[in-house]
């Protein structure tokens, strides 16, 4: 089922004074897609879920189930919860303590009054599907965290929803148990072919399982894209910088005209800015960024090449992130080459893993 948003706003008003929490989202959900909205706290991921799910209504704007308007304050529709074939996953996975597993699970199928044959051949298909048949006797509090979460999902599928919302559900998980769960997620999906949107702030979880991701700050959607596009293509700083592992290197320099170019200067380092980005001249400075993994130790045929002084190293593993300085600038580089302490170095990066935006 596709899924349409057309300028959904919202505003709450609180001791606070007035809040808006999103301004003019605008958005559209391919059928059968999984979609992750990722962003910082705050920025308005989860009410843009519940208004989604209809748990709270939006304050102006249209929402779309395929063909069919589920919201309009022009037109006065809202289409309730119950009513939209939605399931949805929260963080703390919500399951009743005083019931088995397998009344968790069968708890929307007995709302429809199914009857017990048909309800408990859809528990123990989903049961089955989720590795959890074993356990439909259990009650929650004998659960592990992955457990748990398996039941919760359990519980959202056995409806037969047409769209799947999910909100931070692996958030409770540990590190080890998070990536068997995204794995198991992901497949999870493409079987059932479900229309997904699964709200998160951990952009490691995005880019391992969004087709596309959506992401937000202050309430605005600021870049729209596929894991690599957000990554090597960011839309702005902010993108920039909240995708990524370790964060981009970002310098705002100084912009010099020479023989009708414009170059922004590195210290020593004269780089070129390219002319359609031109625009992002402001004052006289551009920003510069550069990710740490694009920039060289072993230096061969790089456009640029500093001396840098290593400060700070970090084991990653197979990988080391050396904290660097050059002039009066801070530079994160990291690399599979491990240097002493306070040992001047060589680096080199390309013009073309180069990124220019605003100085602002």
């Amino acid at each position: 089922m596709k899924v349409k948003l057309e300028n959904i706003s919202k505003t709450y008003f609180s001791l606070r004074g007035k809040v808006k929490a999103l301004s003019e989202i605008n958005l559209e959900i391919r059928d059968r897609e999984f979609l992750v909205i990722l962003g910082p706290s705050g920025c308005g991921k989860t009410t843009l879920l519940n208004l989604i799910a209809g748990i709270e209504k939006p304050s102006s704007g249209e929402i779309y189930f395929g063909e069919k308007l589920v919201f309009s304050d022009k037109k006065n529709v809202f289409v309730s919860p119950k009513e939209r074939n939605i399931a949805m996953v929260f963080q703390n996975y919500a399951l009743y303590p005083h019931m088995s597993v397998f009344e968790n699970i069968a708890f929307p199928l007995r709302i429809q009054k199914m009857d017990k044959n048909i309800i408990k051949k859809e528990v123990e298909k989903v049961a089955e599907m989720l590795n959890i048949k074993g356990l439909l006797q259990a009650r929650p509090y004998e659960l592990s965290g992955g457990e748990k979460q398996r039941v919760a999902i359990a519980r959202a599928l056995v409806r037969k929803p047409n769209l799947f919302l999910l909100d931070e559900p692996l958030s409770n998980l540990d590190a080890q148990l998070r990536l068997t769960a995204r794995t198991e997620l992901k497949t999870l999906q493409k079987n059932l072919k479900i229309t997904t949107i699964y709200v998160t702030h951990d952009q490691i979880e995005a880019m391992s399982l969004g087709e596309r991701i959506v992401v937000m700050n202050k309430g605005k959607i600021e870049q729209i894209g596929t894991p690599e596009e957000v990554y090597h293509k960011p839309e702005n700083l902010f993108v920039a910088k909240f995708i990524g592992t370790t964060p981009i290197n970002f310098f705002v320099v100084e912009v010099k005209s020479e023989q009708s170019n414009i170059y922004g200067y590195l210290g020593e380092l004269k780089i070129e800015v390219p002319e359609e980005k031109l625009h992002l001249v402001k004052d006289q400075k551009i920003g510069i960024g550069i990710r740490p993994e694009d920039i060289k130790t072993e230096v061969e045929k790089e456009d640029f090449i500093l001396t840098v002084k290593v400060n700070i190293i970090e084991s990653l593993g197979k990988e080391y992130l050396l904290h660097t300085t050059y002039k009066n600038y801070d530079i994160k580089i990291l690399t599979k080459n491990k240097f002493p302490e306070k040992s001047l170095i060589k680096a080199g990066f390309s013009k073309k893993n180069l990124y220019f935006f605003s100085p602002e």
